[in-house]
């Protein structure tokens, strides 16, 4: 009985299914350049936006970004990666 229980319960925690899996990246957000920023600017929240699909920086670690500076010119509406800050 304690077998069929546990089959019926199934797995602890909340799983993304195969379908659910596929759009991951295409439902979740990222971190975008609202207008051009140039080498060496320090970001500020002004200049960040988050949009889809996520292929940057997850906006959760918007406070972490925002004082770092650029390193190299990132494009107005372009995805923000953690390689080109410091």
């Amino acid at each position: 009985e304690l077998r069929t229980i546990g089959t019926v319960l199934g797995e602890r925690g909340k799983f993304a299914t195969e379908s659910e899996s596929k759009n991951l990246t295409a439902s979740r957000r990222s971190l975008y350049a609202r207008r051009p920023i140039l080498p060496g600017e320090t970001i500020d929240a002004d200049m960040l936006y988050a949009l889809r699909p996520a292929v940057g920086i997850s906006p959760e670690f918007v406070g972490t970004v925002v004082g770092k500076h650029a390193l190299t010119a990132i494009d107005a509406n372009a995805p923000v990666q953690w390689e080109l800050l410091a």
